[in-house]
This record gives structure tokens, C-alpha cells and sequence, in this order.
């Protein structure tokens, strides 16, 4: 083989590899390209998610305060005809409808407390959902931060090859270069 063929040779190479390392770097901007797109999206449904959620929640405290109003509303309503009840009935009569309202208003007391009770083990598992839906986007940043590193170092080695290629090259044209003085 005479030294331009050899010389035809080692260009064909740096331009193969050149055009490989090209390649390389494409790749790697289209994975980048189609991971962003793909946080983004997974972004925009962790916010509608977390947005349903407190629709949700906004819709179950308003039908509660409804149903509270319509009690306490429903409740007084009886209350005042009791009262007009009790005031045409005996001292007796009165005493003992007095007592079986402390019983209804205390049992009211009770059903309230569990309901607040209630209400408050539903908010405190939407915390917990909310706590997760944290925990697992810490997760997700840290795994994004290590395939960023790992694409960082494979860059660098990448890097490292293509140098190490560059000076192998440059020793052929040298020894090419050599050869060729000495023979003349």
C-alpha cells in the first residue's frame, strides 16, 4: 500500500469516525429532547391531578357546609315549635320535653363530632397523598440528576475516545511523514 493510500486510508477513518461522533452527539440531543418533553408532560399531569383534587375537595366542604346549614336550620325550626308547644303544656309537660331535647342536642353533639372527626381523617389522607405525590418527585429529580451525570460522563468518555483517535492519527501521519523523508 503506498504511503497516499495509507493516507486515503486514515482520512476515510477521521472522517468516518468524525462523522460517527456526529451521529453520537444527535442521538444524544434527541434522548435529552424527548426526556424534557417527557417531564414536562408528566409536570402537566401531576398539576391537573393535584388541580382535581382540590376541586374535589372544594365541592365535598361546600356540600357539607350545605348539609350542616340545612340541619342547624332544620334544627332550629323545630326548636321554635317546641317552644311554642311548650308554652301551652304543664310545668311537667315542659320539664320532660326540656329533657328529651338536651338528649336530642347532645346526640346532635355527638353525630357533629364525628362527622368533624370524619373530616378530619379525610384531610389528613390527602395529606398523606399529597406527602407521597412529594416523596416521589424528589425521586424523580434524583433520577434525572443521575442520567444527567451518567450522560455527562459518557459524553466525557466520548470525549476521551475521539483525543485518544486525534493523537493515534496524528502518530500515523507522523510515522507516514517519517517514512516519506526517509525515502527521499
Amino acid at each position: 500500500m503506498t504511503v497516499e493510500q495509507r493516507l486515503e486510508d486514515i482520512d476515510l477513518r477521521v472522517a468516518r469516525l468524525s462523522q460517527e461522533n456526529q451521529e453520537l452527539h444527535r442521538q444524544e440531543m434527541q434522548a435529552i429532547a424527548a426526556l424534557r418533553e417527557s417531564i414536562d408532560a408528566m409536570g402537566d399531569r401531576l398539576e391537573a391531578n393535584i388541580n382535581a383534587m382540590g376541586d374535589r375537595l372544594d365541592a365535598s366542604i361546600d356540600r357539607m357546609g350545605d348539609r350542616l346549614e340545612a340541619n342547624i336550620n332544620a334544627m332550629g325550626d323545630r326548636l321554635e315549635t317546641q317552644l311554642r308547644n311548650y308554652e301551652q303544656t304543664y310545668q311537667a309537660e315542659m320539664a320532660e320535653s326540656r329533657r328529651l331535647f338536651e338528649e336530642r342536642m347532645e346526640r346532635s353533639r355527638r353525630e357533629q363530632e364525628e362527622s368533624d372527626r370524619q373530616f378530619h381523617a379525610r384531610m389528613d389522607r390527602v395529606g398523606e397523598r399529597l406527602d407521597m405525590i412529594t416523596e416521589q418527585m424528589a425521586y424523580f429529580t434524583e433520577a434525572m440528576t443521575d442520567l444527567r451525570l451518567s450522560m455527562q460522563e459518557s459524553i466525557r468518555k466520548t470525549d476521551q475516545v475521539m483525543a485518544a483517535q486525534e493523537r493515534t492519527v496524528d502518530r500515523l501521519i507522523g510515522i507516514v511523514e517519517t517514512m516519506m523523508q526517509q525515502r527521499s
